[in-house]
């Protein structure tokens, strides 16, 4: 499996545009590797949204740059454990809050709600 690495300058102020472009590679699933600096599977389903993240920086006066990671099976197995771990917490914090609204759905007198 090959990865691009977004990096990228925003100006300072205002400050949304930075936000903007977190929310949406959060979104994506990026994961964060530094300030500014994130990795994505080099696969289709991220293409889109590579493109649109690259769009919004370029839109705010920033500058992008997307760099591929591929051949070097070290960087490569380290992204794919970086991205696992992250998916892996998102589930668990999923499935940790199904019970939480499984109850709030039962004390709600919902019959097919589980206690």
């Amino acid at each position: 499996m090959s990865w691009r690495v977004i990096t990228y300058r925003l100006p300072s102020e205002p400050s949304r545009h930075r936000v903007a472009v977190w929310r949406e590679l959060r979104r994506l699933g990026a994961v964060a590797l530094q300030q500014g600096t994130w990795a994505v599977p080099d696969a289709e389903p991220f293409a889109a949204g590579v493109a649109q993240v690259v769009e919004a920086i370029k839109a705010a006066g920033g500058q992008p740059v997307v760099l591929a990671v591929a051949g070097d099976q070290a960087s490569v197995a380290q992204l794919e454990g970086l991205f696992t771990t992250q998916r892996e917490a998102e589930w668990a914090e999923f499935i940790s809050d199904c019970g939480k609204y499984e109850a709030e759905l039962a004390a709600k007198g919902y019959p097919w709600a589980r206690q």
